[in-house]
């Protein structure tokens, strides 16, 4: 094993799947590749087709619970994740990086066990 596969495993992080053109594979998320990159808005995607940006520039809170629930707080708006190994999320949302999510169905989509899935998006005001 690596020491970048042991970073991956020891911080839950997915590794990243390439296509033949080398470009990064997830089906439920996307992020800016550069360290330095930030993404302007978080672009929600739901299963119903729906869509709905966030500014970053609103972002106050990013929680994780380990129970499969990441919290963004959007000024006085909060988007709740639902899901499976959402950490890379997680990561992804504090660093400015996560460009955008969208609902799966993981029983409809072929993922795997260890993939980050988000069943579930929820938006409170």
């Amino acid at each position: 094993m690596t020491e970048s596969d042991e970073l991956l495993r020891k911080f839950q992080l997915d590794r990243p799947r390439r296509d033949d053109e080398g470009l990064v594979q997830n089906p439920g998320y996307g992020f800016v590749r550069g360290i330095r990159d930030r993404a302007m808005m978080l672009d929600c995607q739901w299963k119903s087709g729906n869509r709905q940006g966030f500014s970053y520039h609103w972002l106050s809170r990013v929680e994780l619970d380990l129970s499969g629930i990441v919290r963004l707080s959007f000024g006085p708006i909060r988007i709740e994740l639902r899901g499976t190994h959402l950490t890379t999320i997680y990561q992804l949302a504090i660093q400015q990086r996560l460009v955008w999510i969208r609902e799966q169905d993981p029983i409809r989509e072929q993922v795997s066990t260890t993939d980050t899935v988000i069943e579930q998006i929820l938006v409170t005001e």
